[in-house]
């Protein structure tokens, strides 16, 4: 018997550090998706056309943040700017 079955990815952001994750529907229409940034697992049930819930679970552990050693900030929080002006410390957000 062969199914055709349509994976349609469905994209948000996560509820707690606001990186892009991607999830897979599955057979019973949940979406469950981990950040790989911060580890947070969402499950999205979707209830209707415009209604649905997201279950946030928190992980276990919290992730281990590497501290750059010169600055004293964490280097998941360094500013992207590529070249910023002489004498010049962009802001961390």
């Amino acid at each position: 018997m062969e199914s055709n079955e349509v994976w349609t990815p469905t994209q948000w952001h996560c509820l707690g550090c606001g990186s892009l994750v991607t999830g897979f529907t599955n057979a019973r229409g949940d979406i469950k998706v981990e950040c790989k940034v911060c580890r947070m697992v969402m499950v999205r049930t979707v209830k209707g056309q415009r209604h649905s819930t997201v279950e946030t679970y928190t992980p276990k552990e919290p992730r281990k943040r590497k501290i750059n050693s010169t600055t004293g900030v964490p280097t998941d929080r360094v500013a992207s700017r590529v070249n910023p002006a002489p004498g010049h410390t962009p802001e961390l957000s």
